[in-house]
């Protein structure tokens, strides 16, 4: 996907070529790697002013590992030396929305950016295969939507995992989307585009600032769907209704099917209505 190819060509630009361009292919060891790894974890981002995260750097290994496999594909190398991960950093719990605050950020949320992040959290979409919902993906009349879209670097291409995915929508959101306009073939535009990357932040923050949730990114609405529907769901659902293109293994033991999805967003949505009406009568 163009991201990837950013992420490939950055990588390659900024930390392997620098490091390893004055080495032959057969100079490039073990040992040599295991210094680099060493220079990657004192090395502090001129991005952000921080070191680099577990993930990053492992990141920059990927086309390092695939260099050094191509090159005995082709004869170059007799034997591509070992290139592992880098050690697991302590892990950081994970910033959620929970239900409450994810119904806060919506009822703050000023015009469609409401529907937008109601799409976020009651379906766990990426920001990404939000902005790319087109009309002609959502068939009210049988209840269902087709998430067949990405972007990435602003190009339109297939979802994270390469397939499309069908979902049940619920009918708090027919009701939402059937007050939209259709300006447009996509879902969400402005000034007759489609959202870019560049607009999403300073709705959310708006939204959080106006309800009192802490700003926590777009990705907490999909991880905060999966926490929530812990209590309402499997884990083998859960995964089905996240679309994981990396699925877990119980997934390939239990029969699955859109509708133990559909059945647990429903379960969700009803829990967040039961603790909207909570609050009504307090």
């Amino acid at each position: 996907k163009p991201e990837a190819k950013r992420d490939v060509e950055k990588n390659l630009r900024v930390h392997l070529l620098p490091f390893f361009g004055n080495y032959r292919l057969s100079q490039i060891n073990t040992k040599l790697i295991s210094l680099f790894k060493a220079a990657k974890n004192i090395e502090v981002s001129q991005t952000t002013q921080r070191p680099y995260s577990q993930k990053t750097k492992n990141n920059m290994l990927i086309p390092l590992r695939s260099m050094l496999n191509t090159a005995v594909e082709w004869e170059y190398l007799n034997r591509a030396p070992k290139v592992t991960n880098f050690p697991k950093d302590i892990e950081k719990p994970k910033k959620v929305y929970t239900v409450d605050e994810a119904m806060a950020l919506i009822n703050a949320a000023d015009g469609f950016w409401s529907v937008f992040f109601h799409m976020c959290f009651f379906y766990g979409l990426r920001s990404s295969e939000a902005r790319a919902i087109m009309w002609e993906d959502v068939m009210i009349s049988k209840k269902k939507m087709i998430i067949r879209h990405n972007f990435s670097n602003e190009i339109l291409t297939t979802p994270k995992g390469g397939k499309a995915a069908p979902v049940t929508l619920l009918d708090e959101t027919i009701a939402l989307l059937e007050e939209l306009p259709r300006d447009g073939e996509y879902v969400f535009m402005e000034d007759g585009k489609h959202l870019t990357r560049g607009k999403l932040a300073w709705p959310l923050v708006r939204a959080a600032r106006k309800s009192g949730v802490e700003f926590k990114g777009y990705h907490a609405f999909r991880r905060g769907m999966a926490s929530a529907m812990a209590e309402v769901a499997s884990a083998p659902v859960i995964t089905e209704a996240l679309r994981h293109s990396d699925p877990s293994q119980v997934k390939a033991y239990v029969n699955l099917d859109e509708k133990l999805g559909s059945k647990a967003r429903r379960d969700l949505a009803n829990m967040a209505a039961s603790r909207r009406r909570g609050d009504a009568s307090a």
